[in-house]
């Protein structure tokens, strides 16, 4: 007996209609779980074009300020110049900074020596925390190569469509330290990172950072403005870099202490 024509229809519509969660489905999953010669051939493109941003912005001196913030209340500012050694690590040269010992640590003196142990060992401990969390911070924003591959190799590749969400998402676990989380925006066009989104920790208290990239006139990218914050701490760090100079060239994205371009 053959199927009535409604029958045959209703079957037609249903195959249809699983087809299309199907495909839903499957749009919806991370570029990284889907093995395309595309996706790959893209994130070899980014890839590439990391390392050479790094090697280029190698080339430049900048402006870095620096503000330190804590239950609300800044405690202190610094702007340092900044350099890349021989050896590729930034190296810092103050210009300006808030004042040594108790005020750079936003702890005022007593007259009571007996106390004066006390408070050093305070502004020392405060200050070491700080330094750590910068360090820790420069881990995820100026990464090592062995940390570029891992990034590249094992995170997810996420393509955003149409005009509301055009943008590449690449998110990686465990990067740097266990139980860590990276989140990096990338333009499509350019390659260039736009923005860096990490949740880690130090000494086990969670640490967020968020960093925002601008790009250089015919240069590298870079991070414009960073915000650290330690929860726990009640601490947040706010750094951004600014005028920019490629080593026997005139000044570029110049910026003015205390607004600055945008942050590390």
């Amino acid at each position: 007996m053959k199927p009535s024509s409604e029958a045959v229809k209703t079957r037609r519509a249903a195959v249809i209609f699983v087809a299309t969660c199907l495909s839903a489905v499957a749009w919806a999953q991370p570029a990284a779980q889907q093995p395309q010669p595309e996706n790959q051939r893209r994130m070899q493109a980014i890839a590439q074009s990391t390392k050479q941003n790094a090697q280029l912005l190698k080339q430049y001196v900048w402006t870095m300020r620096t503000e330190i913030e804590q239950k609300g209340e800044v405690k202190g500012v610094r702007l340092d110049q900044v350099r890349f050694d021989i050896d590729g690590n930034p190296q810092r040269t103050a210009l300006t900074g808030p004042p040594e010992g108790k005020e750079a640590a936003g702890i005022r003196p007593r007259p009571k020596r007996r106390r004066q142990k006390m408070i050093d060992n305070k502004v020392e401990d405060k200050q070491e925390y700080i330094q750590r969390l910068m360090s820790l911070s420069g881990r995820y924003l100026t990464p090592s190569q062995p940390s570029i591959q891992k990034l590249f190799q094992t995170g997810e590749f996420w393509q955003g469509k149409g005009p509301t969400d055009p943008v590449i998402r690449i998110e990686v676990s465990n990067l740097v330290k266990p139980g860590d989380a990276l989140t990096l925006t990338i333009d499509p066009q350019t390659k260039k990172p736009l923005q860096a989104r990490i949740e880690t920790n130090l000494d086990g208290d969670p640490v967020s950072v968020v960093a925002d990239y601008r790009v250089l006139p015919n240069g590298p990218s870079y991070v414009a403005r960073t915000v650290i914050q330690a929860p726990e701490k009640q601490m947040q760090i706010k750094i951004e870099n600014f005028d920019y100079v490629r080593q026997g060239a005139t000044p570029l994205a110049a910026g003015t202490p205390g607004v600055g371009t945008g942050g590390q």
